[in-house]
């Protein structure tokens, strides 16, 4: 234990109880949120499922929060437990072996204010530790509505044509044939990894793919 941590005694962000180590959760928060869903009702053809590995509730909607919207990225050492469990429990169960993860993007705009995309700060130190090859190839388009006021038919409308592919890539051909694992922080409706995945279909010919996020409603 760090010596910080005995002036300053490390917290579940659930519910306030001391544990261990800075990113622990107490057992008890960590059981109601960690619930792997797998999703295979999605409105697209181009997705073929999504992994859901937690709830979008309490203490983990909280860092997302902090992530996203006050700059708090060392927040995402509280995923490290949820990303760990998934990998143990369900990673083996995947209907593919990824030959790359491709994070859904932010718009340069969101990201140029943040710093950051939330994705990568979340996903891509456990892809590298998986042994999984990390490809950044879609662009997020700047038009679009912020999700969270929107219903579900407004999201799936708001998420037509929001993301490009990058020409260099799409030129060199190596994603074709493909298969990947495409992730992001929430899953709601779909809509988002429904549209990014159609760009990977048509734009780079991909095989497979499936999608992980990170948190999910009940």
């Amino acid at each position: 234990m760090h010596w910080s941590e005995f002036v300053f005694p490390p917290t579940c962000p659930g519910c306030g109880t001391e544990v261990w180590h800075q990113g622990e959760w107490c057992q008890t928060c960590f059981d109601e949120l960690y619930d792997v869903r797998r999703i295979t009702d999605l409105d697209g053809l181009a997705l073929r499922e999504v992994y859901v590995i937690g709830h979008y509730d309490k203490g983990l909607k909280s860092i997302l929060g902090d992530i996203k919207f006050h700059g708090k990225k060392e927040r995402a050492k509280w995923a490290a437990p949820f990303f760990y469990s998934f990998m143990v429990d369900s990673v083996h169960k995947l209907p593919i072996k990824p030959d790359y993860v491709v994070p859904i993007p932010v718009s340069p705009k969101k990201r140029l204010v943040r710093g950051y995309n939330q994705v990568d700060v979340l996903f891509k130190e456990w892809a590298h530790w998986l042994g999984w090859s990390w490809l950044d190839c879609l662009q997020k388009i700047d038009s679009t509505q912020a999700m969270f006021s929107l219903g579900r038919t407004e999201r799936k409308a708001n998420m037509i044509n929001a993301f490009k592919s990058l020409p260099k890539i799409a030129e060199q051909g190596f994603l074709e044939g493909r298969s990947i694992l495409l992730v992001d922080d929430i899953f709601t409706t779909g809509a988002t990894l429904e549209s990014a995945a159609t760009v990977l279909k048509e734009a780079y010919n991909v095989k497979a793919i499936v999608g992980v996020t990170l948190a999910g409603g009940h």
